[in-house]
């Protein structure tokens, strides 16, 4: 009995040490955030720079940049490509993380005070603002701590960091997976449409095909100006055409009796991706600068971040579009849908490289199967990579093969493409990295600068995974 009393004493004491460790983790993890944000705002309150937000599940990314490449030429531009609650201050100060370890966190909170004149000279700041949760500090509210946007965007909704918003839906049994989907979109939708009605902005621009932004949009009050963009002719920016090779992608729209045209060249862009220019041509319209110029500007110097959409030459006469950077189900159909496209045309064979989606906690059934329906309206040949898409999509698809890694991928599916295929790769992060499969099917190594993830971090990441490959 008494070597039984010591035991659980030394297990108790186990816990609580855990727990007190634990406990103090948390609270260094928000003490450096609210160092962070002091700074950040200290910063934005002595140089005070017109502040675009952009949020969103699909396209905040691309948008960004079309904004940025709009102001060209317009005064200093400062852009924050990091969107979560440590990325957007260290960004706006100008700080880069190189390995994200203690020292790596204390040297940058040492400089961070002698950061603050980093937006000296500048008129923009676009700062992408990235929602992970419903509570602080991976939300919209706590975002608004540091910066708070003069002009605020919201780009599409769809059901991406599901898991998280599971635990604000009503504890109810659900008809179907349709029917909570919509309501974790609604959730999400609602998180990210407070940067527009907690700001005090002076100009929000939404898509206004969304039903869930019109509906809520109803029950706000004290709006700031709303301009909104899409196909119906509601919108204050209706997008009316869409063409696209793998040479370039053109979009035509009208605003008010003014017919607008414009290019991006090197990407093969679906149709959705429409609302990153028009919301452009509304900023510039709003900043007063001259539509043409800014479109030129777009046409000259827009690119998408690395793994999105990215036309590459490959292997075997292949064309390769890289969207290995992430998944999620309404992106992934939207390039299908696009892909399906390209097949009519240039009657081509379409090999499907398809990864996990993950995040998407009870959904990921549901989604997975979605994304497998369309697959296999597409697909001549899908290669999967991960435990998901071996248990949710391999019993559904009609000409899968399945892989445990991408190592095993590259080893033993590559060599069975087909000649001249187009080629679409997607999957999530975490340990999917589906850009190495890619960097194995490139016809130009040298196109390796153009994959996501091949910078210090990620290199010794994948090498303690021991899943880099080194070419």
């Amino acid at each position: 009995m008494h070597l039984a009393y010591c035991v659980l004493r030394i297990a108790y004491c186990v816990l609580r040490i855990a727990y007190c460790v634990n406990d103090m983790k948390s609270h260094i993890i928000w003490f450096i955030l609210t160092y962070l944000r002091f700074w950040a705002r200290m910063t934005l309150q002595v140089h005070k720079p017109i502040i675009i937000g952009v949020a969103g599940s699909i396209g905040k990314s691309s948008t960004r940049n079309a904004i940025t490449a709009m102001l060209r030429h317009h005064g200093v531009t400062k852009v924050v490509e990091t969107n979560s609650e440590s990325g957007i201050p260290l960004g706006i100060l100008g700080i880069t993380p190189t390995s994200y370890s203690a020292f790596d966190w204390l040297r940058m909170m040492i400089i961070a005070p002698f950061k603050t004149m980093t937006l000296k000279k500048t008129k923009y700041a676009v700062i992408e603002m990235g929602i992970d949760d419903p509570y602080p500090p991976k939300n919209m509210e706590y975002l608004l701590s540091i910066v708070k946007p003069d002009i605020g965007v919201i780009t599409q909704e769809s059901a991406v960091h599901t898991e998280q918003f599971e635990k604000i839906l009503p504890n109810k049994i659900w008809e179907n997976d349709s029917e909570k989907e919509t309501a974790l979109i609604e959730a999400i939708t609602k998180e990210d449409l407070k940067m527009i009605t907690q700001s005090n902005c002076s100009l929000g621009i939404v898509e206004g095909d969304n039903p869930y932004i019109r509906t809520m949009m109803k029950k706000i009050k004290n709006l700031p100006k709303i301009e909104t963009f899409g196909w119906d002719k509601k919108n204050t920016i209706i997008c009316t055409n869409h063409s696209s090779t793998p040479e370039k992608t053109a979009y035509e729209f009208r605003l008010g009796r003014q017919k607008i045209a414009s290019e991006i060249h090197g990407y093969i862009l679906p149709k959705e991706y429409h609302g990153s220019i028009a919301v452009a041509v509304l900023i510039a319209r709003h900043l007063q600068i001259p539509i043409n110029d800014a479109l030129e500007n777009i046409k000259k110097v827009f690119i998408l971040p690395k793994g999105r959409a990215t036309t590459l030459k490959g292997i075997k006469g292949s064309t390769i579009i890289d969207s290995s950077y992430n998944a999620s189900k309404q992106a992934s159909i939207v390039l299908l849908d696009m892909v399906k496209s390209m097949k009519a045309k240039e009657k081509r064979p379409v090999t499907i490289i398809f990864g996990d989606m993950l995040e998407l906690g009870p959904m990921e059934r549901h989604e997975h199967e979605e994304v497998a329906k369309k697959i296999n309206e597409v697909a001549d040949q899908v290669l999967l990579v991960g435990p998901k898409t071996k248990q949710y999509m391999l019993p559904m698809l009609l000409k899968a093969t399945w892989y445990s890694s991408y190592e095993d991928l590259n080893t033993k599916g590559i060599k069975h493409i087909k000649d001249h295929s187009i080629i679409l790769v997607k999957g999530s992060q975490g340990t999917i990295w589906l850009e190495e499969t890619v960097k194995i099917l490139l016809k130009n190594k040298k196109d390796i600068s153009r994959l996501c993830r091949q910078n210090t971090f990620w290199k010794n990441k994948k090498k303690k995974a021991h899943r880099w490959i080194e070419l």
